[in-house]
């Protein structure tokens, strides 16, 4: 996002990361299996000192987004206007930046930005920088231990990242931008780790129309679970080793170029019918 949150220029919590926590364990407390299908932890409408309490952090939450928004896209349209060449920029700049290019290109929208400062009247926006804002914590530190515990359980697989590695290092260093071709085992292995150990083992969505699912309906507004590890660990979508840590699944080892590549599942079932 390109802020500091201060969080560690002192031994204190600022309130935005207070409230983050605070948020962030309601939601983790809201998903185990005891709270998962009791609808006094799930309708967060109801009068409740807990879901009070969950309104005014993820609202504290919310407003500091709001806040890092404003200021980001007035940084973005003064730069725009001045003609300015943009140095490095964040994700929530670029994200702007189409935003403010759009709207300074219709001079209806134009009028309307004036009449409207806040950057972020757009709720779409602020509900992308909150996920991403929450996806972002702890998942990547949780996803790269479990793919160390995984390697450090399978010393072949150890080997053979090692010698991926060796064999790309050269190359990788010519032009960095390959590795996702020259490691595709190493990538495979991130691969399997995130399916069978992800950071995020569930989630939920509210339904903002009906959907149908074969012959049933889901209702608007209806709160859905997604089971993700069940969904990871299903034999009908990964076979009967489905719950092995199998990075071959993903990769294929390419005799001819001595070297592993990426499978691509439905070219190979299209040769085996060949």
């Amino acid at each position: 996002l390109g802020h500091d949150f201060e969080c560690t220029s002192s031994l204190s919590q600022t309130p935005v990361a207070a409230s983050f926590d605070a948020t962030v364990e309601d939601s983790s407390a809201r998903t185990t299996a005891r709270n998962l299908f009791n609808p006094m932890t799930q309708w967060y409408w109801l009068p409740t000192e807990r879901n009070r309490e969950y309104a005014f952090h993820s609202g504290t939450v919310r407003r500091a987004l709001e806040e890092i928004c404003e200021r980001k896209v007035e940084d973005v349209r003064s730069k725009e206007s001045g003609g300015e060449k943009e140095g490095k920029e964040d994700m929530l700049a670029i994200l702007l930046k189409s935003d403010v290019v759009a709207t300074s290109n219709d001079d209806q929208s134009q009028s309307q930005s004036k009449q409207t400062p806040n950057a972020c009247r757009h709720g779409e926006m602020i509900e992308m920088l909150m996920t991403l804002f929450f996806a972002g914590y702890d998942t990547s530190s949780i996803g790269l231990s479990m793919a160390m515990y995984e390697v450090s359980e399978h010393p072949r697989i150890q080997s053979l990242c090692a010698e991926e590695a060796r064999r790309a290092a050269d190359h990788l260093v010519l032009d960095p931008t390959q590795w996702e071709d020259r490691l595709a085992y190493n990538w495979a292995v991130v691969m399997e780790t995130l399916r069978l150990h992800p950071p995020v083992f569930t989630n939920c969505r509210n339904l903002v129309k009906d959907v149908e699912l074969d012959e049933y309906t889901v209702p608007s507004g209806t709160r859905v679970y997604i089971p993700v590890v069940q969904i990871h660990t299903d034999e009908r979508n990964f076979g009967k080793r489905a719950k092995e840590f199998l990075p071959e699944r993903w990769v294929r080892w390419e005799e001819e170029r001595k070297c592993w590549v990426k499978r691509d599942y439905a070219r190979e079932e299209q040769e085996s019918q060949q």
